[in-house]
Order: C-alpha cells, then sequence, then structure tokens
C-alpha cells in the first residue's frame, strides 16, 4: 500500500541524452498500479509473446511451478493459468547466490563485488582466474568456485523435494532469477528428472524486467 501510494499520481523527471547531453523534462501521470512478486515477471515473460499478445502455453493453461534462485533470497510458488497460490502457499528463504559468492572468497582479501564479475567472466571450461596486473598473483578460483556451486546445487535439488512433493498436477517447474546459472544444471536436472520436468529459463538475470515491460504493456492494452 505505501508503494501504491507513494507511485500514484503526477510526477517529473529528467531524462539526458546520452549523445548529445540534452536534458529534458518528463511530466507523467500514473493511474494505476499492480504489485506482483518478483518472479511473476518470469511467469508473464513465457506467457505474453513479442507483439504482447498473450500465448495458450502451459503457463497460461496448466499449473507450473516457478522457483527464483535471487542475489538475496529463494522465492518459490505454483500458479494455475497465472493466478499464483496454486498449492496453497508461496515460500520464500532469505539464501541467496550472493551467500555461496561470499563463501568462495572467506579466505581471500578480494571483494565481493571483485569474486562476482570472477564468475560472470569465467566459466566452468575456461576457468574463474584472478588475473591483476601483477602475473605473480594470478589466482585459480576454479575449484572454489565450483564447490559453491555444486553446494548450491544440492541446496536449490533439497528445496524442489520438499516444496513440490505432491507435483502430479504440475507441468513443469521454470527455474529463473540472478542466480539460476550459477547452478549446475545438468546434475539438478539428472536429479529430479524422474519427478518432474525442470526448465531453466533463457538469460534468467532479466526474464523478471523483461516480463515486468509485458505485463505492463499488455494490460494498458486491456
Amino acid at each position: 500500500q505505501c508503494l501504491v501510494e507513494f507511485l500514484s499520481g503526477t510526477h517529473e523527471v529528467k531524462i539526458q541524452d546520452e549523445i548529445s547531453n540534452e536534458v529534458f523534462d518528463i511530466t507523467y501521470t500514473v493511474d494505476s498500479i499492480v504489485v506482483v512478486p518478483q518472479y511473476y515477471g518470469t511467469l508473464s515473460h513465457l506467457a505474453i509473446d513479442e507483439d504482447l499478445n498473450l500465448q495458450e502455453n502451459r503457463v497460461t493453461q496448466e499449473n507450473v511451478g516457478v522457483v527464483d534462485f535471487g542475489g538475496g533470497g529463494i522465492l518459490i510458488d505454483v500458479a494455475h493459468r497465472l493466478d499464483l497460490g496454486a498449492s496453497g502457499f508461496a515460500w520464500q528463504e532469505d539464501l541467496g547466490v550472493d551467500a555461496f559468492h561470499r563463501a568462495v572468497d572467506i579466505n581471500s582479501a578480494l571483494s565481493v563485488y571483485t569474486i562476482e564479475n570472477l564468475y560472470i567472466e569465467g566459466s566452468e571450461a575456461e576457468e574463474y582466474l584472478y588475473e591483476p596486473g601483477n602475473s605473480k598473483r594470478v589466482s585459480d578460483f576454479t575449484p572454489a568456485f565450483m564447490e559453491q556451486r555444486r553446494r548450491a546445487t544440492e541446496h536449490v535439488k533439497n528445496l524442489y523435494s520438499r516444496h513440490f512433493r505432491k507435483n502430479e498436477d504440475i507441468s513443469v517447474i521454470f527455474q529463473t532469477g540472478g542466480g539460476a546459472d550459477f547452478l549446475l544444471q545438468k546434475e539438478l536436472q539428472k536429479e529430479l528428472s524422474s519427478q518432474i520436468d525442470i526448465e531453466f529459463i533463457d538469460e534468467p538475470q532479466m526474464s523478471n524486467v523483461n516480463g515486468y515491460y509485458k505485463l505492463g504493456t499488455y494490460m494498458q492494452k486491456m
């Protein structure tokens, strides 16, 4: 309610052109606000096509699970035709991928920001290497990263088993969130493939944001 009151009404903002540096004053009025959980962005992204039309697919026609493994927490829910809470609950845990990043650098003088960049720029195949200007200070963080990726995958796997025990009515679970790529995808799917289908979202770091845009634009058309 506080967000709705704060964002409603008329607002003025300044926007600067990146090329000309010219500043524009923009006035806009917010007529309505819809507040949704973070992972509803991913569901909207999957349900609404690029032409901003609602599709007929699993998300809009069936029961689907969604697991958002974000920076600061994990969110779990089941949606029935885009209506949340189909399982009777939505669950949250305040343990996200940031905690596993911090565990990588626990014995290092490097900042968490530097460690995160090592992960973003590296990979299991190309390794996670810290290569500063001083060649004598090169460090290989690959073993530490792989250990934390295995720990994160095991943790999320246990959450799947705990919160989707009655999964006979769920057609698929979508794995999204900023930490989704940190999980060992093949290992997680192999462990649970006999129980339920798991689909990792493409570009999971952006899927919620893309969905917010699609949902907002789609609702304006209604």
